[in-house]
């Protein structure tokens, strides 16, 4: 029959450590014997102490005696390895488990601060767009009020004043040469305004 694995959690390996105390403490070696017949024998030595013989009539051939020997003084460090191991991966474990906690926080904080992130976003965007039109349309009325501003008559406020004698240009514009101009201010022309509405009198 095939050897059957063990899974060495932390009660198995406490059983296993009282097997290992419960033994005869000491240092064991395997001591060949017998004259016709070779034996091996285990014997505990202890310094200042008679030899305690733990096991004999074993086979040499065999050499099983090694193995009892060996398990003997390594089992125990064995022992302390694995359950510094273990400890290692339980803190490891530990770890991952936090890890895993504060990603799954962060996801559900994500999940619930994005619908609020996109209705401020779009809010935001909404208002770029607004103030980007205001600033385009304000920039072609000042341009074209720039344009607009020459000393010449069709931009003078007074060409658009009553002119009873029905002369095409009032009496005060005879010989101004510019001196009594003034700008007739916005129009359909140089505004976003509906046709007349910002208008100070008929464009010409």
């Amino acid at each position: 029959m095939d050897n059957q694995r063990i899974e060495f959690t932390p009660e198995v390996i406490a059983k296993q450590r009282a097997i290992c105390d419960a033994a005869t403490p000491g240092r064991w070696v395997a001591v060949e014997k017998g004259n016709s017949v070779p034996f091996v024998a285990i014997v505990r030595c202890a310094t200042g102490e008679e030899p305690i013989t733990i096991a004999s009539s074993i086979s040499p051939k065999r050499r099983d005696y090694e193995f009892i020997v060996a398990a003997h003084d390594n089992y125990p460090a064995a022992l302390d390895a694995l359950e510094a191991s273990m400890a290692r991966e339980a803190e490891k474990d530990a770890k991952i488990e936090e890890q895993a906690k504060r990603i799954q926080f962060l996801e559900d904080h994500i999940l619930r601060i994005t619908p609020e992130y996109k209705k401020s976003r779009d809010k935001l965007l909404d208002e770029c767009d607004r103030l980007t039109a205001e600033r385009d349309a304000e920039k072609r009325r000042a341009d074209a009020a720039v344009d607009d501003i020459a000393k010449v008559c069709h931009t003078c406020k007074h060409r658009f004043d009553l002119v009873p004698t029905g002369e095409p240009y009032p009496q005060q514009c005879n010989g101004c040469n510019g001196d009594k101009w003034e700008w007739r201010g916005p129009v359909a022309a140089n505004t976003d305004a509906p046709t007349g509405a910002e208008s100070g009198g008929e464009d010409e």
